[in-house]
This record gives structure tokens, sequence and C-alpha cells, in this order.
């Protein structure tokens, strides 16, 4: 029982980074009610949360010290929220007051176990390793997808229909954008953020710390060096202004 709760705990952490991608995939969009804010990792944190994260906090290891910044910013965003019902507040797309506070109280929570459990998941070098080698695969996939894209959507205006339904499947937007690249995203805003809040920086980082995780080098330029570039490429393809 110790080897397959280990199996399941290690194989849910491995699939949660590399599906991070995917951030509003149909199934799941409709199984929580036709929300756009589906991923496909948070099957995976449900499984960790439950399985492994609440049950190492019952054993008392208690949560790593940065996390304090961040779970005071939570309830103060909790009672600003609460507040607001004190204030004349018109409804926005005629959608109560209440359901777009536990909209984005829930977003938030999301949010902040995606965090907990990484801070509390790596704990050592090998770990820590073993991240970035999988954020790299899946990036590197989500990248070779993204310039596909572009190919059809912005060079060859014309995308073949299994390339259309491959899109459908992991994407509740149910379209290809024209002249703009999403990704797996929902749409290219997200792509955007996705790239600039999590993949550039890591990949930013490691480059100019000249730290790889792969010993394949072509004239001293690392994976992480294509990487970054590609990324910054495909980031202005995504013609995000936000982004």
């Amino acid at each position: 029982m110790k080897r397959l709760y280990l199996i399941v705990t290690n194989l849910s952490w491995g699939l949660l980074v590399s599906f991070l991608p995917i951030t509003s995939l149909p199934l799941l969009s409709k199984a929580m009610g036709g929300t756009d804010v589906a991923p496909l990792s948070i099957v995976f944190l449900v499984v960790l949360v439950f399985i492994w994260w609440i049950p190492n906090l019952l054993q008392g290891r208690g949560l790593p010290r940065q996390t304090v910044p961040l779970l005071i910013f939570f309830l103060v965003a909790l009672i600003s929220s609460l507040l607001a019902y004190a204030l004349p507040i018109p409804l926005f797309k005629n959608v109560s007051m209440w359901k777009n506070e536990l909209s984005g109280v829930v977003t938030l929570g999301i949010g902040i176990c995606f965090y907990l459990i990484t801070a509390a998941w790596i704990t050592d070098e090998r770990k820590l390793k073993t991240f970035f080698l999988i954020v790299n695969i899946s990036g590197a996939i989500m990248l070779a997808y993204s310039l596909v894209q572009g190919l059809f959507v912005m060079v060859l205006n014309s995308v073949p229909a299994p390339f259309v339904q491959f899109q459908n499947l992991i994407s509740a937007s149910g379209t290809l954008f024209v002249n703009r690249v999403n990704g797996m995203a929902f749409e290219p805003s997200w792509f955007a953020h996705q790239l600039n809040m999590f993949y550039i920086p890591i990949w930013l980082g490691l480059s100019i710390r000249r730290i790889s995780f792969h010993k394949v080098r072509v004239f001293k330029i690392t994976l992480e060096n294509i990487l970054l570039a590609v990324s910054l490429a495909v980031l202005f393809l995504s013609k995000s202004r936000i982004g």
C-alpha cells in the first residue's frame, strides 16, 4: 500500500506540472458548471490536496514560512469581498455579486493551493530537478504546438479539420483565433499570462545563471536558452496587448 501511495502521489505531481498549459479543458469546464477556468492540472491538485497535503498538515508538518504573506493576502481579499455587501454595487452582466465574489474567491483559493502544494512538495534538489525537467518537456511541447498553430492561422490561413478538433478537445473557447496564437490556453491573453508569469521567468533565470538540466548542448546553447527564445517569439505571436 505504501508503494502504491508513493506511485499515486508522484504520478499526480508529475501530471499536475505536465498539464499546466491546458487551462480550460471542455469536459472539466462542463463538470464545473460551464466556467472558463478549468485547468486539467486541478484534477491532480485535488488528489494531492486530499491524500498528501492535508494528511501531512494534520501530522504537524506545518506550512513553509514564505506562505504567510500569501495567506494574509487571501484573508484581506476575503474580508474586502464581504465588506463589498455594504456598498451599492450594480450587477455586472446580470450576474449577482455573490456569484462574482464566489468565483473570485474560489479561483484565488485554487491558485493558493497550487502554490502550497509546490512549496511543500519541492524539499530537496532531486525534486527540484525533476520539476524543471517536466516544465522543460511539457513547455517544449506547448511551444511546438503553438508554432504549428501559428503556421496554420498566420501563414497558411488554413487550418486542417483534425487540428481544429484537437483544439476543441483541449480548450473550451471552441475556436482558433485569426492571426493570433493561443497555444493550449483559453485565449491569447491567457496564453501570454502563462508565458509571462511562469515559463519565461523560469527559462530566463536558468539562462542567466547558465544552468541546464539537460546534457545536450549546441555551441554552448542549452535547451533552456532555446526555450526562452522560442517563448519570447511565441509571446509576440499571441498579439496580446496586456501580455
